[in-house]
């Protein structure tokens, strides 16, 4: 499924599955849907919530995640954007609507992520001016290593403390939301 030819998110695509205490399986909203990427621009930064509904949870996440690993939130997003597609490959516009940053933004960061190797460009077969992102080895294994930390991190500071109805009301309010933005389509 191409990021251009669908919603900023496909909700089921980012569920994750999680049990209760009474091991009830439940579908709930990937974090990449609830929390914001940082503690500023929320809405900018991730399109999965509305303004104002970080409380602060991205700025927790952002420093639990440079704690446990090498990357930052915005590089976990970049790169789990890229690796949720088969080629781990994107055109940059494709990556900019999928999480919901501008093209400036995109472009200075993910030329910082390129200075790291953690992602690199590949040219267009198709488009000689454009190029895909995609990620390398050492930014694959960067977000291997770093998931782990990160997923008991988002569920002990949101997940965990909700109940499934109270989840499932913010994934029906979060789908209603995502249904009203258009389609991206390239610069």
């Amino acid at each position: 499924m191409a990021v251009a030819n669908s919603r900023h998110f496909e909700l089921e695509r980012d569920l994750l599955a999680h049990q209760d205490a009474a091991g009830v399986e439940s579908r709930i909203p990937a974090h990449s849907e609830i929390l914001a990427v940082d503690g500023g621009s929320t809405f900018e930064t991730d399109p999965g919530i509305a303004p104002g509904v970080d409380c602060g949870a991205g700025a927790e996440l952002s420093r639990q995640l440079a704690a446990d690993s090498t990357l930052s939130l915005q590089d976990y997003a970049v790169l789990v954007a890229l690796t949720d597609r088969d080629d781990e490959r994107l055109r940059a516009y494709e990556l900019a609507a999928a999480i919901g940053w501008d093209k400036t933004r995109l472009s200075h960061h993910v030329k910082r992520m390129i200075d790291r190797d953690l992602v690199k460009k590949e040219s267009c077969p198709s488009d000689r001016r454009g190029f895909f992102i995609a990620v390398t080895d050492r930014g694959r294994r960067a977000l291997e290593d770093a998931a782990p930390a990160h997923v008991d991190s988002v569920r002990s500071l949101f997940i965990d403390l909700l109940s499934r109805d109270e989840l499932a009301v913010i994934a029906r309010v979060t789908e209603r939301v995502l249904a009203n933005f258009s389609d991206p389509t390239p610069d």
